[in-house]
């Protein structure tokens, strides 16, 4: 992103209550956490920070569930747009794989982005750490580099 104008000043959820001056487009606060249980709802707090003069902002919140490494389908939680502090509200699936996890709340002035790694002519976009326990989702199994997982095992009988 870019931030001449606008920038994502306050992000509050759970134990993470972070305040940042302007960070250029794009800040890894992976640093900071909190943690979130599966089925349960949860409210995200956002607020964009100016340089002059107010616009309205459109703010979209994406959590890696399955820990692939990619947001995709199904990892948009919240969206909502306004040009003062905005709660929005998710609920975390039961489906979820437990651990440690990619937040991203992401902020463009004028629309929604067309992707949560799109670039942004007018934007923010920070990173947080979220610890999701209790999902019955199971991880998959990676092998170290250059190694083939034999899963010749696991066929059902």
């Amino acid at each position: 992103g870019t931030t001449n104008t606008e920038y994502i000043k306050k992000v509050v959820l759970g134990s993470i209550n972070h305040t940042s001056n302007n960070d250029g487009g794009y800040g890894d606060f992976t640093s900071f956490s909190t943690n979130l249980t599966a089925n349960g709802n949860y409210t995200i707090s956002i607020t964009p920070g100016f340089k002059s003069s107010k616009y309205l902002e459109y703010f979209t919140v994406f959590i890696d569930y399955n820990h692939d490494g990619v947001f995709g389908k199904g990892d948009s939680v919240a969206r909502g747009s306004a040009n003062t502090a905005l709660n929005l509200t998710f609920k975390v699936p039961d489906t979820s794989i437990n651990g440690q996890t990619r937040l991203r709340v992401q902020m463009q002035y004028g629309s929604y982005s067309t992707g949560p790694c799109a670039s942004l002519a007018r934007g923010d976009v920070q990173d947080f750490t979220v610890n999701i326990g209790g999902g019955s989702g199971i991880a998959l199994a990676k092998a170290p580099v250059g190694q083939i997982l034999d899963h010749s095992d696991d066929r059902e009988s």
